[in-house]
């Protein structure tokens, strides 16, 4: 008995040995730790710093300064412990996500690439003594005490607490303001004026860049106090906003806007944006302001430079007047990609036609890779007349998504539409792959339904940061809503 019991323990052990030794052999090898100094600041040193660097930062992303490069530029970049959702990974292995960086230079070598996402992966560690972070002085307790008096009405308790301080232009409150910001932020032109003439500098800039003209913007009479005081219209904030393009992206701004021209602001300067770089004539199409636009093209604007986004943002607002003054002067190459940007998924597809008349391409490709014909059929709105135009002008009918998508396959997800008409009386085919049977299995109650939904949400919620990098309304925030109801 007790040989038996030995047996099978040996046994046991063996095969438990044996299939440790086999899972061992199977399993992938530990990824080495990464360190920054010595593995990761070398390369952006190398490949990054140009442009953004000390001296330039492209799109406000600057990567020698720890702080800077964690916060992004235009939109975060880095995203600790998942190189899958960091900009900054995805930005060096293909042109997915936008031009693969660094840009018009040769790229990253393989190892290089995976030494960055091995170092993101592993959470991105970046020690203090190699930071290169600027440390921020303590805030001056009366600068704090006097924007807060401000803010809770005590004018007279403002002034009096600044009254002959020698430190009135450097004087750190909240975010590093000035007490000349406070007073444009809280106060009215008056109380701007008495601190102007007691001497206040207009240029001194808080923590983030923002000058006290950037905060004024609103304001036509503060904007003209700080002017003539000597405030600079040419000033950049750390993510490289300047007045002009601030100005601009504020409806009916006309005013504040001509007196920046009025004071030999560039009309044509460009800063960073999400889709690219912006201009102040970008910002005015954004907000679908035609006399803004008329007067930034009228002192000499370069539409060349404000680029399709600005005739697609125009195009978004429905801004008729916009549309056509932006056109008059935007060079011919530019209205193929407004034309495939106007389109699904982020507008209507409504300014097709024109777009055709200017002489853009009807065969042009979304960046991800869908034909014009496909986005057109895509639209909600239904733009049977730019269907009709795109084929007239030479679009191939049966052109092809990336997943095989046709236009007549798109069209007739919206059911029998004058758009499908429209396409098979053109000879389209469809060939788009059926999509897979769904076995519809009604729930016995609307709770027991929405809890039978909830599990999908969450796995899609956090599917959706991991590949993103960034929370959405519809992903994240309303399944939250939904779970917590």
């Amino acid at each position: 008995m007790h040989r038996l019991v030995f047996a099978a323990v040996v046994s046991v052990f063996l095969f438990s040995t044996s299939y440790s030794a086999q899972q061992l052999a199977t399993q992938p090898a530990t990824t080495a730790k990464v360190d920054f100094v010595r593995d990761v600041q070398p390369i952006l040193e190398q490949h990054c710093y140009e442009c953004h660097g000390p001296d330039k930062q492209m799109n406000g992303f600057r990567l020698d300064r720890r702080r800077d490069a964690m916060r992004g530029g235009t939109l975060p970049v880095i995203g600790p412990g998942s190189s899958k959702s960091s900009r900054l990974y995805l930005r060096l292995t293909g042109t997915s996500y936008g031009h693969q960086m660094p840009f018009e230079e040769e790229p990253l070598t393989s190892a290089e690439i995976t030494t960055i996402k091995d170092w993101i992966d592993q959470g991105a560690a970046w020690p203090d003594h190699a930071s290169g972070d600027v440390v921020v002085p303590p805030l001056d307790p009366a600068a704090v005490q006097a924007a807060a008096a401000l803010r809770a009405g005590a004018r007279e308790t403002f002034l009096s607490t600044l009254a002959g301080h020698p430190k009135l232009s450097t004087l750190r409150g909240p975010g590093g303001a000035t007490p000349l910001m406070a007073a444009v932020l809280y106060g009215d032109a008056p109380l701007v004026k008495a601190l102007l003439d007691q001497g206040a500098n207009p240029n001194i800039s808080n923590d983030a860049g923002a000058t006290p003209l950037m905060w004024a913007l609103t304001d036509l009479e503060k904007t003209r106090l700080l002017v003539e005081h000597g405030a600079d219209v040419s000033a950049r904030s750390n993510d490289g906003r300047l007045p002009l393009i601030i100005a601009a992206g504020i409806r009916g701004n006309r005013d504040v806007v001509a007196l920046l021209l009025d004071h030999h602001a560039n009309p044509s300067l460009q800063a960073p944006g999400v889709f690219g770089p912006l201009t102040a004539i970008t910002e005015a199409a954004k907000q679908g302001d035609e006399a803004i636009i008329r007067l930034l093209i009228e002192r000499g604007s370069d539409v060349g430079r404000a680029g399709f986004a600005a005739l697609a943002f125009a195009m978004r607002a429905r801004c008729g007047g916009c549309i056509a003054a932006i056109s008059e002067t935007l060079p011919p190459p530019l209205f193929s990609p407004t034309m495939a940007l106007a389109a699904p998924p982020l507008g209507p597809a409504l300014g097709t036609i024109p777009m055709l008349e200017h002489g853009a391409n009807p065969n042009v490709q979304s960046p991800t890779g869908y034909p014009m014909i496909v986005l057109a059929a895509a639209s909600e709105a239904m733009p049977v007349d730019a269907v009709r135009a795109l084929l007239a002008h030479g679009a191939n009918i049966n052109a092809t998504g990336p997943g095989g998508e046709t236009a007549l396959g798109v069209a007739r997800r919206h059911g029998h539409t004058p758009v499908v008409d429209a396409l098979v009386q053109a000879g389209a085919k469809d060939s788009t792959p059926a999509p897979a049977a769904v076995a519809f299995a009604p729930a016995p109650s609307a709770r027991a339904a929405v809890l039978r939904s909830l599990p999908l949400l969450q796995r899609a919620d956090e599917i959706f940061t991991q590949k993103t990098g960034c929370v959405s309304c519809h992903n994240n925030a309303q399944t939250a809503e939904t779970v917590a109801l």
